[in-house]
């Protein structure tokens, strides 16, 4: 039996229970909401938002493969219970450099599956420093969007909030999910009198209600939002490839989402980490908000043209990883879906 892998619609347990056909090994997305906005588009064959190339075996055998690979992964593909891999450069992967495709890996042996996976976790990843807020696995997060979808004001989440309290239930905190912001990537509350006219009105009653306070956010930034013309000047953004003959100077590489069209947070920059982490604490400090749930970050968003990173990307899935290692530096309360 083999375990560990990516993260999958029908999800087994072995893997090897369960069947992939022979495909890019990136981080995905299952349901695609493409344009126009809401129109879903389900790829549930494809992996999932976890891409981890570590497999271990009940026998005591483990692979890791190397991120230089531009790796294809098939599981129990012809109902044989086998696990095959496979390197070659597909639009999935970059390869500018025109290399040729190597399958580099590590295998190892051990006494059982649990002597391994102590073995291969402790020389290929490095220990958890933190746990979860156990709130967070005890009791409900309240989400806006289960409720009303994308259709929330101040009104809709004070209400929804007096329907928690007046049921007398419990939860960790109240998530105020999409459509909050003025303009995707902004980052900042739509003031306006029929959305959210004062949020931190709104904030200190849900406090008083005894619920912590959620936002929802994604590296996505719209073009029509002040953040992208700063993130443009600035180059926080990923960038078309600049060795292009068709273009002067590189611009942002614009990727479709669920909800327009948004230059991308170029997450291996350190100034552009550190131009996003601040726009949440300025959230964290002026509105009392408690934390972030986060959302997308999976290589299935990249643009489909060549595109220039700041530390280049071999594996286009170690941008979910420094995506979730960015936003986990915000403390023991943050959730991310990717």
């Amino acid at each position: 039996h083999w375990y560990g892998g990516p993260g999958m619609y029908q999800q087994r347990w072995p893997v090897n229970n369960g069947s992939g056909v022979m495909q890019p090994y990136v981080t995905n997305d299952f349901r695609i909401r493409d344009f126009p906005p809401d129109t879903p588009s389900e790829n549930f064959t494809a992996y999932g938002n976890v891409a981890d190339r570590f497999f271990f075996s009940s026998k005591g055998v483990a692979i890791v493969v190397d991120d230089v690979t531009p790796l294809h992964v098939s599981i129990n593909q012809s109902a044989d219970g086998k696990l095959c891999f496979m390197a070659n450069y597909t639009s999935d992967y970059p390869n500018p450099g025109g290399r040729r495709p190597v399958l580099k890996y590590t295998v190892c042996s051990g006494r059982n599956a649990l002597d391994i996976h102590e073995h291969m976790y402790s020389r290929f990843y490095q220990r958890l420093n933190a746990v979860p807020d156990t709130r967070m696995l005890e009791y409900p997060v309240w989400s806006t969007y289960a409720q009303y979808g994308p259709n929330i004001s101040q009104s809709t989440v004070g209400e929804f909030a007096f329907q928690i309290f007046d049921y007398n239930l419990t939860g960790s905190n109240i998530l105020i999910d999409d459509s909050w912001e003025g303009k995707y990537g902004d980052l900042t509350f739509n003031t306006s009198a029929f959305e959210f006219p004062d949020a931190s009105k709104l904030i200190g009653y849900l406090h008083q209600k005894g619920l912590s306070v959620s936002l929802w956010a994604t590296p996505f930034i719209n073009t029509d939002s002040a953040a992208f013309r700063e993130s443009v000047e600035n180059g926080y953004l990923v960038r078309t490839d600049p060795n292009n003959p068709t273009l002067d100077t590189p611009v942002p590489a614009l990727v479709r989402w669920w909800r327009g069209v948004a230059g991308l947070l170029d997450v291996t920059n350190p100034e552009a980490r550190r131009w996003y982490l601040s726009r949440l604490h300025f959230l964290r400090e002026n509105l009392t908000v408690d934390s972030f749930n986060f959302d997308a970050g999976e290589a299935r968003y990249f643009p489909d043209i060549p595109y220039y990173t700041h530390e280049p990307l071999v594996n286009p899935s170690t941008y979910s990883s420094k995506w979730v290692e960015m936003v986990s530096s915000l403390g023991v309360q943050t959730a991310v879906r990717t």
